[in-house]
């Protein structure tokens, strides 16, 4: 075999394990997970006024909307990314903040589902029902 076609190999073959491997958005939508988490807000108040992440469906597309709430306002920062699942794990992109330079970078963060609740890292995130969060996320993105 020569150089050109064992690369050819290689490339292809690396192209169909990762397709396998990355679910779609319709297997997300049909996973146990996303039936539980989805119109939900999922909230952690261990720090200021807290954080919290809202999982929904737009063109058949599973989206999580990162949130840091804010004293005064109910969001004071927001980002919205397509969400992938892989059995509990969900991934989903948030910010890293730098307050010294006052800027952020977006990376993928991996959260874990389990019995009920999200945790990233150290922290949990509890479900919690918010019939206006959908208004107040339109809200923010309106005032930016």
């Amino acid at each position: 075999m020569g150089y050109k076609k064992v690369s050819f190999f290689i490339i292809f073959l690396l192209i169909f394990l990762t397709s396998c491997t990355k679910s779609t958005s319709k297997e997300v939508l049909n996973s146990n997970v996303w039936m539980d988490i989805e119109n939900k807000e999922w909230s952690n108040f261990d720090t200021w006024a807290g954080k919290g992440i809202y999982f929904y469906e737009n063109d058949n597309k599973p989206m999580g909307v990162y949130m840091i709430y804010g004293s005064g306002v109910p969001i004071a920062f927001l980002h919205e990314s397509v969400v992938e699942i892989i059995d509990n794990e969900i991934n989903i992109e948030m910010p890293i903040f730098n307050e010294k330079q006052d800027t952020y970078e977006i990376i993928n963060t991996k959260l874990n589902y389990e019995d009920g609740k999200l945790m990233m890292n150290d922290k949990i995130y509890k479900s919690r029902f918010n019939k206006d969060i959908m208004e107040m996320i339109k809200e923010y993105k309106e005032s930016e």
